[in-house]
């Protein structure tokens, strides 16, 4: 067996053809953290390490969160977007303002009323209103989600990181403080000399150590895609506008941080992060499509004009935007919002 080097950027990577690559990095956080736990409490890597074969140093580039990773419902599939979150910035705006901690308290943990809401964050009835009407779009989609399992691919949705601003910085804060605490290094000359002292325990000594190269080969790939879609979105991450998001495709992300396409699909799949504000978006949602971005900036349009011609909505859509949409993609733009 050829030893995979975890530390190399993009040669002797792991085969993502094989199966088990493969469902290494669709794993998942829960099952990794214990998979890792496992490791770590084994003789055998006990051995390893304290002959000088295995090393472990702390994952000291980003912030790691000592809270659980976050398991979340959440829809996973091509349909699934965050746009009605971005409609009313203004309220948005309040969200932020007021801070992920209180709106989790007051909004969404729940047992305070209308009036005690108002007297503790100094907002208006019409604030709270609103605030409301945008949770409960969030729920009332995501349990409408869960009774048509025919239609969609539901499944856990795992709060990977959060994202920080800190000045002009923005910096991932990583969940699951027992998958990010260590990083493993593997020496092969103290390995190669371990091996031929360790008597029958080579192919023991293989599995753990491919265990291990693929658990920070998918370590690794996650952070370069997080800071990736970081540099990407910088816009957007930082004003939480819908509107500034860039068009990105999963095959662009692969080729610039140099993975396979499969691995960046399987990376995104049933994983979220949290923003600033502290609204919580699946990370697929940081790849969109012209058509969803195009789509999604007419439904703002069309909310505020609905009794425009379709001639109209097309002006004031290329004037805003500077583009030039056909009437046909505009009218197939209204026929959609309409049919939701």
């Amino acid at each position: 067996m050829k030893f995979i080097n975890i530390n190399a950027k993009t040669k002797n990577k792991p085969n993502l053809k094989t199966l088990k690559a493969a469902s290494f990095i669709e794993m998942g956080e829960n099952e990794m953290a214990n998979l890792i736990e496992e490791i770590k409490n084994s003789r055998l890597f006990k051995l390893l390490k304290a002959y000088g074969a295995i090393k472990t140093n702390g994952f000291k580039k980003y912030n790691i969160s000592s809270n659980s990773v976050e398991n979340l419902p959440s829809v996973d599939n091509e349909d699934s977007d965050i746009s009605y979150l971005f409609e009313n910035e203004e309220t948005l705006n309040l969200i932020k303002k007021m801070g992920a901690e209180k709106f989790k308290k007051y909004f969404l943990d729940g047992g305070f009323g209308e009036a005690e809401i108002e007297k503790q964050l100094k907002i208006s009835k019409q604030d709270i209103i609103k605030i409301k009407d945008i949770v409960s779009k969030v729920f009332v989609k995501e349990e409408f989600s869960k009774t048509n399992a025919k239609k969609t691919d539901f499944r856990p949705n795992y709060c990977v990181a959060e994202i920080k601003i800190e000045g002009e910085k923005i910096l991932p804060c990583f969940y699951n403080k027992n998958i990010w605490k260590d990083r493993f290094e593997i020496d092969k000359q103290k390995l190669k000399e371990y091996i031929k002292i360790s008597g029958d325990k080579e192919d023991e000594i293989k599995e753990i150590i491919e265990k291990i190269s693929l658990i920070e080969y998918k370590k690794s790939s996650l952070v370069s895609l997080i800071e990736y879609l970081i540099k990407e979105q910088k816009k957007f991450l930082i004003f939480e506008n819908y509107d500034l998001l860039n068009v990105l495709t999963q095959k662009k992300a692969a080729r610039d941080i140099g993975v396979c396409e499969s691995v960046v699909n399987r990376l995104i799949s049933g994983r979220s992060v949290k923003l600033n504000s502290g609204i919580i978006i699946p990370i697929k949602n940081l790849f969109p499509s012209s058509k969803k971005i195009n789509k999604n900036r007419f439904k703002k349009i069309f909310s505020k004009n609905q009794n425009l011609t379709d001639k109209e909505l097309l002006d004031l859509f290329n004037k805003k935007y500077g583009l030039k949409l056909s009437r046909r993609t505009i009218n197939q733009y209204k026929n959609e919002i309409k049919e939701l």
